[in-house]
């Protein structure tokens, strides 16, 4: 009945431990000029995520009611460093949730420049030698020709190339764009149009 109760002792506090986890395994995949898309581990106990991101050194930007595991942040700036954070969050009402993780960080994409000072060189009957500056960072050149109507197609991995099989005393348009990767989703616009003449046959006298 209680008659013969030691006396009550105080003991080191303890905190228990937060349910809502954070996410692991955080990583971003599919970056490109203007977005990126964040992945990271499903927390078991998780009702939804936010997540907060920012160009390094702004304030940050909180994206809520995320579900699933994976989200694309668009209209993003070219070629800038952002810096993103995500969170459990473990019930409906949002009053259970889970520290920020730790700071992760991804960069979107240059933009592939034009390429510049482009040239014609030894015109012949059926040939001709095309070149530009090297881009940096370009994988390849695009290059397109005609002498009107539709384009011929031809890619250069240096900055020049060698076409045959042209036209003789014809006029040919062309231009040249670079590609800074090879699924061709970071190309440069197409440059101004360029033209030479190839040389017209030498009629016997």
């Amino acid at each position: 009945n209680g008659l013969n109760n030691s006396d009550t002792i105080s003991g080191p506090n303890f905190t228990t431990a937060n349910p809502c986890t954070t996410p692991t395994n955080l990583g971003v995949s599919s970056i490109l000029l203007d977005r990126f898309t964040m992945n990271w581990d499903a927390v078991s106990l998780a009702n939804r995520y936010e997540i907060r991101i920012r160009a390094q050194g702004l304030s940050w930007d909180t994206i809520t009611n995320v579900f699933g595991t994976t989200r694309t942040k668009t209209n993003l700036n070219a070629a800038t460093t952002y810096e993103w954070q995500i969170r459990s969050i473990c019930n409906s009402s949002g009053t259970s949730f889970s520290d920020w993780s730790t700071t992760q960080t991804a960069t979107t994409l240059t933009p592939c420049a034009i390429p510049g000072n482009l040239s014609s060189s030894n015109v012949l009957l059926t040939s001709a030698n095309l070149s530009w500056d090297v881009v940096p960072g370009a994988w390849a050149y695009r290059i397109r020709y005609r002498i009107s109507g539709s384009w011929t197609f031809d890619t250069s991995y240096t900055n020049s190339i060698s076409i045959s099989g042209l036209n003789t005393s014809s006029n040919y348009s062309w231009q040249v764009k670079s590609m800074c990767d090879s699924t061709g989703i970071n190309n440069s616009a197409w440059t101004s149009v360029q033209n030479f003449t190839t040389l017209t046959p030498c009629t016997n006298p």
